[in-house]
């Protein structure tokens, strides 16, 4: 069985924002995952990911602007 490569859908340096994106996409049967990056020290420095598997990206990208919960110009470009 193969594994799915997850891929960076969005960056966020808000942490609650990050799961609100996350829970939404839950919602939609996506599995997401938040992998924090913000320095324990300075709270303020870093960021916060939200990967998807890479064959959902595009369906995740559109459910967050059908919903409203992001502008199309939000996401990760690589």
């Amino acid at each position: 069985m193969s594994e799915a490569k997850w891929i960076r859908l969005i960056s966020t340096e808000d942490e609650i924002r990050a799961s609100l994106i996350a829970s939404a996409l839950h919602q939609q049967d996506i599995p997401a995952v938040e992998i924090n990056k913000k320095d324990t020290a300075y709270v303020f420095l870093g960021s916060v990911y939200v990967l998807v598997p890479e064959s959902l990206l595009e369906r995740s990208r559109k459910v967050l602007i059908d919903e409203k919960i992001v502008e199309e110009d939000a996401f990760d470009d690589e």
